[in-house]
């Protein structure tokens, strides 16, 4: 068992549980101890509940020593929550002094499922203001920085979550993504966060609607992330997109020896840094040394015809909603999301949504559809 306790795996920290070798209540407290250590200079967390969490892990301790009910699948594992995701009685703001005094009425779906799976919600982690952006830093939380390099950003919106696993600071977090926010910060802190597919995890009306986004886990190992995304998958009657039945990830897949897999590296025009093009194609060969066939292609996508489906979808949906905040409270908002109202709006004004849906399918069928038939 590794002597960083906070920087134990869910899985490897639930074995430890059923052997007795560990408690809940010092795995948490090794987390405690590590945030009151480096959470001053990351500033990920906007909550701390250490308290609620002890109760917790007393409750864990008890379970796995045979003392009551059978543990659950996450039973003594400390979570950290997003703030976007609604815990009733507490402050729902998304970083915005217009939310402030904002306060829920019931919890979030993901965060029902995480408390009935034996969860530990210690802390909830920072978002760039109502997760418009691609940084974490907000008027009401202040500046978000990666742990490791605190003059780097750990990415958005949901950079409070990647920089708290990545500083040890939680075993698991939840997360949300509807342009990145999930992909972007595990890449940035050199973690693991899973978009899942629209309607496999059930989020909030009305933005649940939105076939872009996505709820989802954050965590330090693809073992944890599937474990936690079991945990948040399935149907819930507050959001009709939700899938059903529910599905389980499984934690062992085939060999990728002899699978077709496309490299793609700039989607297009996109521009790509010299060390990111290196480090994808390090990525690439070692699935060839895995016995995999990577081929090369290109697509023949552009920024500008993406963007313009991109601003119209947003200025429909979720900019739209912020927009509305913005008509009653824009003296109070950060400038980068008034600059974001302003860019999704021009977006929603100059094409309507279905014409937006049309330029979406475009893009779809400009793809090399002649490799993927090749494929099956």
């Amino acid at each position: 068992m590794t002597d960083e306790l906070h920087y134990l795996s869910a899985t490897e920290a639930i074995a430890h549980f059923r052997t007795r070798e560990l408690s809940p209540v010092e795995l948490l407290q090794a987390v405690v101890d590590r945030t009151e250590k480096f959470e001053p200079h990351i500033n990920a967390f906007t909550e701390e509940m250490f308290d609620e969490a002890l109760a917790g892990a007393r409750e864990a301790e008890r379970r796995y020593g045979g003392q009551g009910p059978d543990p659950r699948p996450l039973e003594g594992i400390p979570v950290a929550a997003k703030e976007k995701h609604a815990i009733a009685g507490r402050s729902l703001t998304e970083g915005s002094l217009a939310g402030r005094g904002n306060i829920a009425r019931e919890n979030a779906p993901v965060i029902d499922r995480v408390l009935a799976a034996g969860g530990l919600i210690h802390a909830r982690t920072t978002t760039p203001e109502f997760c418009v952006a691609a940084f974490t830093h907000s008027p009401l939380w202040g500046v978000t920085r990666n742990p490791w390099n605190l003059e780097y950003s750990p990415g958005g919106s949901s950079g409070g979550a990647g920089a708290a696993l990545a500083a040890g600071t939680t075993t698991l977090a939840t997360a949300s993504d509807i342009g990145g926010s999930t992909r972007g910060p595990a890449g940035f802190t050199g973690t693991v966060g899973l978009k899942a597919s629209y309607g496999r995890i059930p989020g909030v009306a009305p933005l649940s609607m939105d076939s872009y986004r996505g709820d989802g886990p954050m965590a330090r190992t693809v073992d944890d992330a599937i474990l936690l995304a079991n945990v948040l998958i399935g149907p819930d009657p507050r959001d009709h997109s939700s899938l059903r039945p529910a599905i389980t990830l499984p934690h062992e897949y085939p060999s990728v020896e002899g699978m077709r897999i496309a490299l793609c590296l700039r989607l297009g025009d996109f521009p790509i840094e010299p060390d990111i093009e290196a480090n994808t194609r390090a990525l690439a060969q070692s699935l060839v040394d895995a016995g995999a066939i990577v081929e090369e292609i290109e697509l023949p996508w552009t920024r500008d015809s993406m963007a313009a489906a991109v601003k119209v979808h947003f200025g429909t949906i979720m900019g739209a909603s912020v927009a509305e905040v913005a008509r009653a409270h824009g003296d109070l908002l950060a400038d980068y999301t008034l600059d974001n109202v302003a860019i999704t709006s021009k977006g929603a004004a100059e094409m309507s949504f279905l014409d937006g849906l049309r330029k979406e399918r475009r893009c779809n069928e400009s793809s090399p559809r002649q490799w993927l038939l090749s494929m099956r």
